[in-house]
């Protein structure tokens, strides 16, 4: 997260920050959700591992560019917004540079005043440079939306939020790969703590459609029905969330955009593609965060192991002793928020939204970043592991 202005650190200085402590097992079906940032939808639908997104170029061959938060300032501005605003962003940031370019050129004849070229020489360069990353991001965002509309994506999204057109998704029908449908299920069965006979009926709905692996569809269903009932009474509820009052936004507006170099990319109108990505899925840390932060009672706030280090060990060692819990007003104003296990783009990136307005600064790690089919392969190892 940016850091708080300097005049503010000083006085936070004194304090420390909260550190909490996530056990994935608690929302197991955060990182299988379907995503609407940028970054998260690059790991998600494209080969994505050590910053390298690797893709189909408009010629078919195969494409590897580098995405880095740290060294790409359109990354790091619009890796966590929603992927049709980035569309929008990019191409008025490729129209702005394009028109600058020219009249730098223009200014740079040689007709222009000798103080007009050397600002030229200074400034066109970094132009250029500036124009060379965002068409390798036009080109990421044209891979990227054309995998978002052959599995339509945005449907899963909604069904994981609402669970409309679940069993349709799931179906032999459906545009999705095998993986997308037992995402879905996932999270319908791992999240929303349905009875025996709905997740029986969902499971019986996956179907394998033309050309997909019938065996891993199988075998995925069989895990997450057996982990869900292990899970089926164990867990502790997690709080119904809070709506982001983030704007629908639809595919609709942002198809004909995006360029790469000078060629459009290929982004027409598709019937019924107005769907929403996912508008604020049921992610449980930001809430977490939150309760922790406001020390509301009956959450969190009053049911989970406070620690406080200036209390020292000696005091924990005495049986039945417990810490006095902090009040609001006591709250640290930052927090580090670790997740025990698998990480994802999506709890990342929505306690970047929840606390983006701050006061507060909030940092967020794991134990490793599983992108969604790679933790799906753990839930499913898990699950056959299942007594």
């Amino acid at each position: 997260f940016p850091p708080r202005p300097s005049s503010d650190l000083a006085a936070a200085g004194a304090q420390r920050p909260l550190v909490v402590l996530l056990d994935r097992a608690d929302d197991l079906a955060a990182p299988l959700r379907h995503r609407e940032t940028y970054q998260a939808l690059v790991d998600d639908v494209l080969q994505h591992a050590k910053n390298a997104a690797t893709f189909k170029g408009d010629d078919g061959a195969d494409r590897t560019v580098d995405l880095r938060v740290d060294e790409d300032d359109f990354y790091a501005k619009h890796a966590t917004r929603s992927f049709p605003d980035v569309i929008d962003a990019s191409g008025e940031a490729l129209t702005e540079l394009r028109t600058r370019e020219a009249a730098l050129r223009a200014r740079g004849d040689g007709a222009a005043a000798a103080d007009g070229l050397a600002a030229t020489v200074g400034e066109l360069p970094r132009l250029l440079e500036r124009k060379k990353k965002l068409e390798v991001h036009t080109a990421v965002l044209g891979a990227v939306m054309r995998e978002v509309m052959k599995r339509e994506v945005p449907r899963y999204a909604e069904a994981e939020d609402d669970c409309r057109d679940a069993a349709e998704l799931l179906g032999a029908a459906a545009p999705g790969t095998v993986d997308d449908k037992l995402r879905l299920l996932g999270v319908a069965l791992l999240s929303r703590g349905v009875d025996a006979a709905a997740a029986a009926a969902l499971a019986a709905a996956a179907a394998p459609g033309e050309g997909q692996d019938a065996a891993r569809l199988s075998r995925g269903v069989a895990a997450l029905e057996a982990l869900a009932k292990r899970r089926a009474g164990s867990t502790e509820t997690t709080p119904a969330p809070e709506s982001g009052g983030q704007e629908e936004v639809g595919f609709a507006s942002v198809l004909a955009t995006a360029q790469a170099g000078a060629k459009t990319v290929a982004a027409t109108a598709v019937a019924g593609a107005a769907r929403l990505l996912s508008k604020g899925a049921a992610v449980r840390a930001p809430i977490v965060l939150a309760n922790l932060f406001e020390a509301r009672p009956g959450t969190e706030h009053d049911r989970w192991l406070e620690l406080d280090a200036k209390v020292g060990p000696s005091f924990y060692a005495n049986a039945g002793a417990a810490a006095p819990k902090l009040a609001a007003a006591d709250v640290p104003l930052d927090a580090v928020v670790f997740s025990v296990g698998a990480g994802s783009y999506l709890e990342h990136h929505a306690l970047q939204r929840a606390f983006a307005d701050g006061p507060r600064t909030v940092c967020y790690g794991a134990t490793d970043l599983a992108d969604p089919s790679a933790f799906l392969d753990e839930l499913i190892s898990l699950g056959e592991s299942a007594p």
